[in-house]
């Protein structure tokens, strides 16, 4: 039987700049309620997605995301006023969990 989705993320990233580095940011909502986040992040996707698998293992629920490639200019634009959310995935979950409440 599978789990119901529990938590929708949408994963953002943008173009490589002139050294080749890409930045990643996030925005995620709770299903049960609405609950929503969002955060720029040091490390990359599969930190982001360690951190969406961990909340919907803590709630015993299926998670799903899309991604998105943005432009430098559109994503430095985008993501100016959002928060830090951390590196690794127990921070970038901790992050979540601080900004909408426990678990559900």
């Amino acid at each position: 039987m599978s789990k119901p989705i529990g938590w929708i993320g949408h994963i953002y990233y943008s173009e490589r700049d002139y050294y080749g580095n890409c930045y990643w940011a996030f925005a995620i909502r709770r299903a049960s309620d609405g609950a929503s986040a969002y955060g720029r992040i040091s490390g990359g996707e599969s930190n982001i997605l360690a951190a969406f698998r961990q909340l919907a293992d803590e709630d015993g629920v299926a998670y799903d995301y899309a991604t998105s490639a943005v432009k430098k200019r559109e994503f430095k634009n985008m993501t100016a006023d959002w928060p830090y959310a951390g590196c690794a995935p127990d921070d970038i979950a901790a992050f979540i969990r601080n900004k909408i409440g426990g678990q559900t």
